[in-house]
């Protein structure tokens, strides 16, 4: 058996200085402004697990909404609040003053989506993709989670509006 031998260094405590003192000052100042300035730019930081960690800009819908893209919206009031009750979102500038939700599209009009226990399946003209997403049957405090959508399949019309989350 091989050792190697371990090397110490000293470390020397310096007296906190007024100068020491303005820079935690202004650091603890300059992160929440330029959080600030992002948003005012549409640009927001998430960490959840609904999306990948990163930096996202808001920009208004101008074309076709496609399988990729990223769409942020707000929940139904009653699914909100609850949502908020439970801590699952925090205060934000919905009209019912949640956060907004922010969520990969997977499915378009025109798709065939498929529900079961373990997946989410849509079927559309260029093929079919499965996004594993187990139901939840209890959340993390082992309160019930209350399943919108339904084991079965649908086809999404023109007009639709339905939001399926395979991470979150």
């Amino acid at each position: 058996m091989t050792t190697f031998p371990l090397k110490f260094s000293a470390i020397r405590w310096h007296k906190p200085t007024v100068k020491t003192w303005c820079d935690l000052l202004s650091c603890l100042l300059i992160v929440p402004l330029i959080g600030i300035g992002l948003k005012s730019f549409g640009i927001v930081f998430t960490y959840t697990g609904s999306v990948p960690i990163g930096f996202y800009r808001f920009v208004p819908n101008t074309g076709t909404i496609r399988p990729g893209n990223y769409v942020s919206f707000c929940l139904p009031k009653s699914v909100a609040q609850m949502g908020l009750s439970r801590g699952y979102l925090t205060d934000g500038s919905c009209p019912d003053a949640t956060e907004q939700l922010l969520k990969e599209v997977i499915a378009v009009p025109g798709d065939q989506v498929s529900v079961t226990n373990n997946a989410i399946i849509v079927h559309s003209a260029t093929g079919s993709i499965t996004y594993p997403a187990p139901s939840q049957i209890i959340d993390q405090d082992g309160l019930p989670v209350h399943r919108y959508i339904h084991n079965g399949g649908t086809n999404l019309r023109r007009d639709a509006q339905k939001t399926l989350s395979y991470c979150h």
